[in-house]
């Protein structure tokens, strides 16, 4: 048995009695622990040089136990000293067999871990092991570690662990970097794997921001001014309100709030406590105080723009920061007992994912990780954390899975992907071979430096581009395809060939993917790029606004429709159909043009003279259009005229993909999928291991080639096709189709990507479900008088530029137009 289920131990078992506010400490009994005598202690240590020069070594963890750490009692600048012991998980909370302890949610930080504290293992039992006093080596470890080893740890940690110790009794507590071996991959998916449990076990939650400065500690009483609504009536006008507000705002932008794993500690928490060095908060004060700030963020303006001092630009991005993020859904995303536990998860993964985009994560895998707890569609076997799994293979499977559940390929166009896509060396050393793992992501996983404030770091810069036009998964704006629902897409896959792979699959996704849809047209004309919310005059002409002088009176009717509607994406600011009064301020607008007929919206938003009416609507444009693009494109019968990311170029195709609520840019890109999951040749192990790779694989394409032209020998060559049953586009597309014939061996070992299936026929041939298609293997369309719509050939591919707004496409006219439908594999 070991030795802290001893149930005398009541410090473990025994909730202390709670204070407010201030983290929960609880009573120290040395009793019922067993450790070896002192008398065989002095006779195998020697000197305390054997103990300063010894790293800790982590005991094995049994299934089903955690580890606690107990802060010894001590001053805050006295040397750190800690115990670690092991407990079951299993317990209900409030048993009394049930550990008792508090979790800590705190930043890692980026700083190396070189602050030592002294650390006693007692999650072996010496007495339970006899073999184990009979091995000199194994008992003077063993003793060593009874006494205490060094362990390092970062700074942010450490500090965090100082102002949580007592002066009289010890502080039992769950962290992450002590309690799990970092180490041991295998521990660290069990663990995640209960995390959940973790949090939800036990009896608060303490929230670590930092240190403090003059700030935070300002902020920290200011957030119990904010919550007595009986002051509130003068809360604004008081002398030092706009220093207040400026503090909470620093506090606000703590690197915990931009912490992909918090969200998960602190939606699972029983109650919670925030700490931000010796001042301490109830987590629900500020949490009201975060919702205050926001909504009453157009009075904190005005007391901004009398303080010269204060940087008034920091209160336009308040919406994207995640503290402000955190808040809002937090509320929403789990029903709770009176007692604290969870009786419902109300949100689905594709939710979270997509709303969550203010928080980070070292390993960018754990963008999908670290909410599969909360999430109440978790696909436990598709997405369960593996640290053998891919980046490529993990992104591949959360899509596949929304399009599965939803029958929508929406999470194609929207931007939630980290940019960052190396994971860490530390987390990727199968076969003990340290090295980054890098992956090159297709074009359908949209990267959050895209986004409408880019990465969880660059928030505080202000906007970076448009809101997304496709919306969250729980309110779309669109529906551009109609009734069409994504039904026949194909996740293409390929032959597992590196000896890097640790998933145990015998196929991997190889960044490709086939929809269904149909083109509207090609992109002709652009203008340029609409940069800080500046409409240059070229956009403005292009949607048919010839006036430029500002004093001329007109009637509203000079404003051209699919202008005005078209800058503001048809919707309001709340995502509805606009009001009639958007046209007339939308010629206010126009009318308040500079001299190079160029609108600043950002300057009318800020005149003191602007009506309230034009100031709603260019909040909106700027949110619609910013760094976009107007276009102008079609088919030679309809005319286009819309938005789309900057990144268009003239003969892009604007397409409709079945089951996206908005339309898309696809770009013809022949060349095909990148090869992704890339080691880093840093060491001779590694490059030549990626010289087998490239053999292996190269042999595997010959192969491919070889079985492709065999099974296709004696068809009608698809070049020859007729012109009746080609898409719209037809002509353009066999001439690219000429270009991307199937190449020889040769050249087809120069290519990065990997070995592809070049039967045209297998990418065409369509699925009832979402599904996976292998690429090893072609399969021949022996069925050529099918009546399926015949796509384009598998080796042009296209590459996603992004979601565009096409005035009068938005919500399923294109469907009537009765456009031939085709395949597009996407690369």
């Amino acid at each position: 048995m070991n030795s802290v289920q001893n149930t005398s131990n009541k410090f473990l078992f025994t909730r202390p009695k709670n204070r407010r506010v201030e983290s929960v400490r609880v009573q120290g009994q040395r009793s019922g622990f067993r450790v070896v005598p002192e008398s065989k202690l002095a006779s195998i240590i020697k000197d305390h040089v054997l103990v300063t020069r010894t790293l800790f070594r982590y005991e094995p963890l049994t299934d089903g136990h955690i580890r606690l750490l107990a802060i010894r009692r001590g001053k805050v600048d006295d040397p750190l000293e800690c115990d670690l012991y092991s407990v079951p998980i299993g317990p209900k909370f409030g048993a009394e067999d049930a550990p008792c302890y508090e979790a800590l949610s705190y930043e890692w930080g980026d700083g190396p871990a070189i602050h030592k504290i002294k650390l006693r293992d007692f999650t072996a039992d010496l007495t339970s092991r006899p073999e184990a006093l009979n091995d000199p080596k194994r008992l003077r470890s063993l003793v060593l570690r009874s006494v205490g080893v060094n362990f390092f740890v970062r700074e942010n940690l450490f500090q965090a662990l100082r102002h949580l110790r007592h002066e009289s009794s010890r502080v039992v507590v769950w962290n992450d970097a002590i309690c799990i071996n970092q180490n041991d991959e295998k521990e660290k998916e069990r663990q995640i794997a209960i995390m959940s449990d973790i949090y939800t076990g036990a009896y608060q939650v303490s929230i670590w921001l930092g240190g403090a400065s003059e700030k935070t500690n300002m902020a920290m009483d200011y957030v119990k001014d904010i919550v007595k609504f009986h002051t509130h009536h003068d809360i604004f006008q008081r002398e030092d309100a706009a220093q207040k507000w400026d503090a909470l705002l620093e506090l606000m932008r703590s690197r915990w709030f931009s912490r992909r794993w918090v969200i998960q500690e602190i939606a699972l928490a029983r109650t919670a406590v925030v700490l931000c060095g010796t001042k301490a908060v109830d987590w629900n004060d500020l949490a009201d105080a975060v919702s205050i700030f926001k909504e009453k963020i157009e009075a904190v303006q005005a007391g901004f723009r009398d303080s010269p001092r204060l940087d008034k630009e920091k209160l336009t991005v308040i919406e994207a920061m995640g503290a402000t993020v955190l808040v809002n859904i937090l509320p929403h995303l789990l029903r709770k007992s009176e007692e604290g536990d969870v009786l419902e998860k109300r949100v689905g993964l594709d939710y979270l994912v997509s709303t969550l985009v203010s928080f980070d994560a070292t390993d960018p895998r754990d963008a999908i990780y670290a909410l599969l707890a909360i999430a109440r569609d978790n696909p436990q076997n598709e997405l369960k954390p593996s640290e053998g799994k891919s980046l490529l293979d993990v992104y591949t499977e959360f899509i596949k899975h929304c399009v599965e559940s939803s029958k929508s390929l929406d999470m194609i166009v929207r931007h939630w992907a980290p940019a960052r896509t190396t994971i860490p060396a530390a987390a990727s050393k199968p076969l003990e071979k340290l090295r980054n793992r890098s992956t090159t992501l297709p074009s359908w996983i949209r990267q959050l430096d895209e986004s409408a404030f880019g990465t969880p770091e660059k928030i505080f810069r202000g906007r970076r581009n448009a809101d997304s036009l496709v919306g969250n998964p729980r309110n779309t704006n669109y529906n551009a395809s109609g009734s069409r629902v994504a039904k026949e897409v194909v996740f293409g896959t390929r032959p597992v060939s590196s000896n890097h792979d640790q998933s145990g699959k015998a196929t991997r996704f190889d960044g490709t993917i086939t929809v269904k849809g149909l083109v509207l047209g090609k992109v002709t004309s652009i203008s340029p790029r609409i940069i800080s919310g500046i409409i240059p005059q070229e956009a403005l002409a292009m949607g048919g606004w010839r006036y430029s002088l500002k004093e001329d009176d007109l009637a509203i009717d000079k404003v051209p429709d699919k202008l005005w509607r078209t800058l503001v994406g048809c919707r309001d600011l709340e995502g509805h159909q606009p009001p009639t009064w958007y046209k007339r301020a939308c010629l206010y607008s126009l009318q308040r043009e500079d001299n190079s007929g160029d609108i600043h919206t950002r300057d009318l938003i800020n005149a003191a003279d602007s009506p309230e009416q034009m100031v709603t609507y260019l909040k909106r444009v700027q949110n619609v259009v910013w760094n976009r693009k107007v276009f102008k494109g079609g088919d030679g019968k309809n005319e286009l005229f819309g938005l789309a990311p900057r990144k268009v170029e003239n003969g892009d195709l604007i397409c409709i993909l079945y089951g996206c609520s908005v339309p898309v840019v696809l770009r013809e890109h022949p060349e095909g999928p990148p090869r992704s999951d890339t080691p880093d040749l840093s060491s001779p192990i590694d490059q030549t291991s990626a010289a087998q790779d490239s053999k292996s694989s190269a042999k595997g394409r010959q192969s491919n080639l070889r079985t492709n032209y065999s099974t296709t020998r004696g068809r009608t060559d698809p070049r020859r096709r007729s012109a009746t049953s080609a898409s719209p586009l037809s002509t353009q597309q066999d001439a690219s189709y000429q270009k991307a014939m199937p190449p020889t061996a040769a050249e087809t070992e120069t290519r990065n990507g990997e070995s592809r299936d070049q039967d045209s026929s297998s990418s065409r041939k369509p699925t009832i479900s979402v599904s996976e298609q292998s690429t090893e293997v072609p399969k021949p369309n022996v069925n050529t008088t099918s009546a399926v719509p015949v796509g384009p050939p598998a080796e042009m591919c296209y590459k996603l530029i992004g979601e565009c707004y096409v005035d009068g496409m938005m919500d399923g006219e294109a469907i009537d137009l009765k456009i031939k439908d085709q395949f597009f594999k996407l690369v």
